[in-house]
C-alpha cells in the first residue's frame, strides 16, 4: 500500500483544468514517460526476500473538458497504461480505464479553495493471470492557496481491487495532505503525507532453494487473511513463494521538485518513503522506498 501523490498545484497546471485556465479546445492528450526503482517488489518483510528493481511506465490519456460554468467543470479521460520491468517480468502490466473528475469552487477569489470528486476505474492485465484485477478509486480533495507560493490540498481515498487470484482482492482507505511550494516560474518543491488503513499483500519464502523450509514465515501466515502461492515470484526465482494478504497501517511521505519547460511538458523528480504495519501483529511490517522520474507532457 503506497500513497504517491502529485502536486495538487501541478495538477491543476499541467492539466489545463477550467478552474486554473481557459483552453482553446476542449480536447487535450497527456502522456506521462516515468523510470524510477522499487527497493521492495514483493513488500517483504524479511532482507533475504526482498528485490529491488528498475521499472518503466508509460501512460497516456485523452481529456475531454466541459465548464458547465465560471465556477464548476468537469473531465472525461479514456486512459491506457504500460509498465515494464527488469527482472519480474510477470509483473509486467498493461491497464485500460476510464475517469471522471468534477471540480467547483464555492467563491471566486485568489485564495479561496476549490474541491474536486474524482471516479477512476481501470482493468489491470498481468503477465500472470493470478494479478489481473479490476480497480475502482473514489476520491475528494480540497485545495487552498495559502499565500502566491504556498498551496495545500487534503484528500480521502477508497480503493477496491477485485482481481482473479485470493490474495490481490484488496480494500483500503486513506487520508493524505499535499504541500506545494512555487520556487518561481519554472520550478516548485512539493511534499505528500499519506496515513491508509485496509487490506495489503506481501510475498515470502516459504520453501528455499536448497529445499528447506523457511519456518520463521509462520507468525506472517497467522496474521493473514488469505494465503496462497505467488505465481510470478516461482516464475522468476527458485524456491517456493507465498503471497499473503492482511490487514494493515500505511505511512508514506513522498517529497518531489518538478521543472517545468514552457507550457506543455515539465520534469519530476520524487521519493517515496512508506512503512506498512499489520494491525493484527505490530512486528508484522515491511519498508518500500520508490524513485521516480518522470517526463509530463500535454498536447
Amino acid at each position: 500500500m503506497s500513497g504517491v501523490g502529485r502536486s495538487s498545484f501541478l495538477l491543476c497546471a499541467l492539466l489545463a483544468l477550467p478552474v486554473c485556465a481557459e483552453e482553446e479546445s476542449p480536447w487535450s492528450v497527456d502522456l506521462d514517460v516515468t523510470g524510477g526503482y522499487d527497493d521492495n517488489v514483493g513488500r517483504s518483510q524479511f532482507r533475504r526476500d526482498i528485490v529491488g528493481e528498475y521499472f518503466g511506465t508509460v501512460s497516456a490519456s485523452l481529456n475531454y473538458d466541459l465548464e458547465l460554468d465560471p465556477r464548476k467543470a468537469m473531465t472525461f479521460r479514456a486512459l491506457a497504461e504500460s509498465e515494464s520491468r527488469e527482472v519480474m517480468k510477470p509483473l509486467q502490466r498493461t491497464s485500460f480505464g476510464g475517469e471522471f473528475i468534477y471540480r467547483w469552487q464555492s467563491d471566486f477569489g485568489f485564495f479561496e479553495p476549490f474541491y474536486q470528486f474524482t471516479l477512476r476505474g481501470q482493468d489491470d492485465d498481468y503477465e500472470v493471470t493470478q494479478r489481473d484485477a479490476s480497480v475502482y478509486t473514489a476520491q475528494l480533495q480540497r485545495t487552498q492557496r495559502l499565500t502566491a507560493n504556498w498551496t495545500y490540498l487534503l484528500g480521502v481515498e477508497h480503493k477496491e481491487t477485485d482481481s482473479d487470484g485470493t490474495v490481490f482482492d484488496l480494500s483500503a482507505s486513506r487520508l493524505f495532505g499535499n504541500l506545494d511550494y512555487r520556487v518561481d516560474a519554472d520550478w516548485v518543491v512539493y511534499s505528500t503525507l499519506s496515513y491508509a488503513r485496509g487490506d495489503v499483500h506481501s510475498v515470502a519464502q516459504n520453501r528455499f532453494c536448497n529445499g528447506l523450509p523457511a519456518a520463521d514465515i509462520y507468525p506472517l501466515v497467522q496474521v493473514s487473511d488469505a494465503i496462497e502461492p505467488d505465481e510470478a515470484f516461482n516464475e522468476t526465482f527458485c524456491g517456493s513463494w507465498l503471497a499473503y494478504r492482511g490487514e494493515a497501517d500505511a505511512l508514506s511521505l513522498s517529497l518531489g521538485v518538478n521543472r517545468a519547460f514552457a507550457d506543455t511538458y515539465s520534469f519530476d523528480l520524487s521519493v517515496l518513503q512508506a512503512r506498512v504495519t499489520s494491525t493484527e501483529d505490530r512486528d508484522a511490517y515491511y519498508d518500500r522506498q520508490i524513485v521516480r522520474a518522470s517526463i509530463l507532457m500535454r498536447f
